[in-house]
């Protein structure tokens, strides 16, 4: 929002590389408020440190948790050659 720095994550998901801001949508906290971990202890979820809600990572959707059937804010990027840059096509 406004001037506000946002700091963002990348997720690798089958062939796909999807940006996501680092807050739960629940209180706005970073996901990784420990220490750089940002999924379950199976791997197959994106959790928040701060209250266990749970994120598929090809979406974002929040499967259980305080902020169930939200989703983490996507940030539109795009793999050029071995670098991963904002995608400025999709800024809705």
């Amino acid at each position: 929002d406004g001037d506000r720095e946002a700091r963002l994550i990348l997720v690798a998901h089958g062939d796909n590389i999807i940006g996501y801001v680092n807050r739960c949508p629940h209180a706005r906290a970073p996901l990784d408020w420990v220490g750089g971990k940002f999924f379950d202890p199976s791997g197959a979820y994106l959790r928040c440190a701060l209250h266990g809600a749970l994120f598929r990572p090809d979406d974002g959707h929040c499967l259980s948790g305080p902020c169930a059937g939200d989703a983490l804010w996507a940030f539109p990027v795009k793999v050029v050659g071995q670098y991963v840059v904002a995608d400025k096509r999709d800024t809705s």
